[in-house]
């Protein structure tokens, strides 16, 4: 499936949000996994993700709420050694700063020979083996396919896994790469380790993604792996997964926030 991206380019190089970019929080409130999104494209187009560097951890502090309006960037290379790149990226929307981001990029090279201990592939079907959501009563969110392991979707107590898949790009005839296919679903972290029985009430502060790979397809699966919550404050950790094998993680912090319409 293609559909129109969530923005276009203004004369500025600023981003335009499309109306698909809205948060389901609030009708003028833009999606904040957007913004992580546009830091992945920063770093790849800026060409920062070259000379065998890889993305490893991407960091995005989401501050204040963005309105829908124009996304400025401002980004900066603050460190440039023989192995660790870091880049620092700020957004602003409506002339006010509204997210500020670190991506690290590690050198690849060969890998130290050895067993070190790692988590299996989890056990769950192939998202293709997964009814549709129009068929199986599961939500399609902003574009975003999320195909539920049975039971373990939203609006249950029980561990969740899901898997998701963007249909919608940032940018018209521009398709997402790896890295930012990873970002965009590691905001679901939130949602989905923060939601129980009862809904959704609280409303993720940052994300935090952990990259050991980058994922090899559309599909990206989570699986909550620990939530923590007490005083209307809560973190939540997911294992990220493609359909070949865990890739990495993706951590978020969390702060009590009116119960979100079904």
């Amino acid at each position: 499936m293609s559909l129109d991206a969530f923005y276009t380019l203004d004369a500025d190089g600023n981003y335009e949000p499309r109306p698909e970019a809205r948060s389901p929080w609030s009708a003028d409130m833009m999606h904040g996994r957007l913004l992580a999104g546009i830091v992945a494209r920063t770093v790849e187009v800026d060409d920062h993700a070259t000379d065998g560097f890889r993305p490893a951890r991407l960091t995005i502090d989401l501050f204040r709420s963005p309105t829908m309006e124009p996304v400025v960037v401002r980004h900066e290379r603050t460190r440039d050694g023989g192995r660790i790149r870091i880049v620092e990226v700020w957004l602003a929307v409506g002339g006010r700063d509204v997210a500020r981001a670190t991506v690290v990029l590690l050198r690849t090279g060969p890998h130290p020979e050895g067993n070190v201990w790692s988590r299996a592939n989890w056990d769950v079907p192939h998202p293709d083996d997964i009814a549709e959501p129009a068929a199986s009563g599961q939500r399609s969110i902003s574009s975003m396919q999320i195909r539920a392991v049975e039971g373990r979707g939203m609006g249950t107590d029980a561990q969740r896994q899901v898997w998701i898949r963007d249909d919608r790009t940032l940018l018209d005839g521009e398709p997402l790469t790896p890295f930012q296919r990873a970002v965009l679903a590691a905001d679901f972290a939130s949602p989905l380790g923060n939601s129980g029985d009862l809904g959704l009430t609280f409303i993720n502060a940052d994300i935090t993604v952990y990259l050991g790979r980058l994922p090899d397809g559309e599909w990206i699966g989570l699986e909550v792996g620990a939530h923590i919550g007490t005083d209307g404050v809560a973190v939540s950790r997911c294992d990220l997964f493609d359909t070949e094998g865990p890739v990495g993680f993706a951590d978020v912090c969390a702060v009590a926030n009116p119960r979100m319409n079904r």
